[in-house]
């Protein structure tokens, strides 16, 4: 990873770090929707910088590839000071997330408040008990210094493009799609899509249906139209020259 792309990645944890709602479990904020949504909002905003088609889905996506590196480091880390032996994350964000610690839903919370959570939930939060196999876990060495994680969240923490573009004020089409608390209409389903909303829901749909490596490609290609299109730099002529170097 480059230093562009871990200077982006680590504004991306300091700013979900800034944000307890949609992290501490065992904060009053995480038991809010309201509160909760607008820190989805806060980090879809940000992952758009560098992926205009970003989401909720995607974000939780993106953090439980970084949480699942630095829990299976944490266990390592204390297998190694059980056995008396030293330990060396090579996870660059390793300290970065330490934030994260005692942070499991499974640990002291009351089977109440666990039930509460889970009715307050309204989609798919970043796993903190996400299931590791034993044989992930290497036995205590001399030195346990950890296999280097980051190749495994490749697909998910894919090379940001040429220069970030910011896209302020694009609202998250996801909070269209959930489902509001019973007798209540929050404003935001009674808001008109815009044609902004309804592009990305259908370039949404059309790249899902990419294979993996294809996405890789049209990413790319749409993170440096929308450069060239934001410094006034497209020309009708780009359209030709275009479909000219796709027919070779």
């Amino acid at each position: 990873m480059n230093s562009r792309d871990r200077e982006f990645w680590t504004e991306f944890l300091l700013l979900y770090r800034s944000l307890p709602a949609v992290w501490q479990i065992h904060s009053t904020e995480y038991s809010s929707r309201a509160l909760k949504s607008a820190g989805y909002d806060c980090l879809i905003r940000k992952l758009r910088e560098v992926e205009p088609l970003a989401n909720r889905s995607l974000v939780v996506r993106k953090i439980n590839s970084f949480r699942t590196n630095f829990r299976r480091d944490i266990r390592r880390r204390d297998s190694c000071f059980a056995a008396g032996e030293s330990f060396q994350s090579t996870l660059w964000y390793f300290d970065l997330l330490g934030f994260l610690e005692g942070q499991d839903e499974k640990s002291s919370t009351p089977k109440a408040d666990r039930r509460t959570n889970r009715h307050v939930a309204s989609s798919p939060e970043p796993s903190a008990c996400t299931p590791i196999n034993a044989s992930e876990v290497s036995p205590p060495k001399k030195i346990c210094r950890t296999i280097k994680e980051e190749s495994q969240a490749s697909s998910d923490l894919s090379p940001l493009p040429e220069k970030s573009i910011s896209v302020e004020n694009v609202n998250t089409f996801s909070s269209f799609q959930e489902t509001p608390d019973q007798g209540s209409t929050p404003s935001c389903f009674k808001m008109h899509i815009n044609e902004s909303d309804a592009l990305a829901q259908t370039w949404s749909n059309q790249f899902d249906e990419l294979s993996h490596d294809q996405r890789i490609i049209a990413r790319k290609l749409i993170s440096d139209i929308l450069y060239y299109g934001c410094t006034e730099q497209l020309k009708p002529g780009h359209v030709d020259q275009m479909h000219q170097l796709l027919k070779q």
